[in-house]
C-alpha cells in the first residue's frame, strides 16, 4: 500500500477525531478544522496526493466554491427582475383602472350652458331647419 494512501486516511481518521471533539466542546473553529483534514485525508488517499498538493488543490476548490455562489445569487437577481417588473406593471394598471373606475367614471359632467343648447337644438331637429 502507498505510503501517501497510508497518510490519508490517517488524516481522515485524525480529521474524524477533531471533528467529534469540535462537537463534544462546542468548538466550531475545531470542528471545521477536523473536516478540512478529513477532505484533505480523502484527496491524498483517493489520488496519491501529498498533503501540500491535497491542501492547495482543495483551498482552489473552496475558494471557486464561494465564487459560484457569488455568481448563482447574481443570476438569481437577474432572473426575478423581470418577473417582478411585469408584476409591478400589472399593478400599476389594476391600480389605474381601479382609480378610474372608481373616481373618474362616476362623477357626472357639467355642460355649460352653450353646450347643453346645442343639444337641445340637436334634440328637436325640426328648431335645425328653420
Amino acid at each position: 500500500m502507498n505510503k501517501t494512501i497510508l497518510q490519508g486516511k490517517w488524516r481522515r481518521v485524525r480529521g474524524n477525531l477533531k471533528t467529534e471533539w469540535g462537537r463534544l466542546t462546542d468548538n466550531d473553529r475545531r470542528l471545521i478544522d477536523g473536516k478540512i483534514d478529513q477532505m484533505v485525508g480523502l484527496v491524498e488517499e483517493r489520488y496519491g496526493y501529498t498533503q501540500d498538493r491535497a491542501a492547495k488543490m482543495l483551498a482552489h476548490y473552496l475558494g471557486s466554491y464561494g465564487k459560484r455562489r457569488q455568481i448563482r445569487a447574481a443570476n438569481r437577481t437577474q432572473v426575478w427582475f423581470p418577473v417582478m417588473s411585469v408584476v409591478g406593471l400589472f399593478s400599476l394598471a389594476t391600480a389605474g383602472w381601479f382609480f378610474f373606475t372608481r373616481f373618474l367614471a362616476s362623477t357626472p359632467t357639467e355642460l355649460t350652458p352653450e353646450v347643453s343648447a346645442e343639444l337641445e337644438s340637436l334634440a328637436n331637429p325640426e328648431a335645425v331647419f328653420d
